[in-house]
């Protein structure tokens, strides 16, 4: 069920899982911001947010149905 609409949404496992990944990346990402070595975790900060984004991104175009939903979520 959507959370929305009565709309049975096929991806709604893959959209509940990149949420909390999006949720788990931000995480880190904040939890890194306070470590000593900063500066050394540049390159996995930088992942950090770009995983969150990615996944944000794909929760709304599997939220839409959009037309690129079936190539971000492998489902059966």
């Amino acid at each position: 069920m959507g959370v929305v609409t009565n709309t049975n949404n096929k991806m709604q496992a893959c959209i509940d899982a990149c949420t909390k990944c999006s949720q788990a990346c931000y995480e880190c990402f904040s939890e890194c911001l306070n470590e000593p070595d900063l500066k050394e975790r540049k390159d996995c900060v930088s992942i950090l947010v770009e995983c969150a984004m990615m996944c944000q991104m794909s929760v709304a175009m599997m939220s839409m149905n959009g037309q690129f939903s079936n190539g971000r979520c492998q489902y059966s």
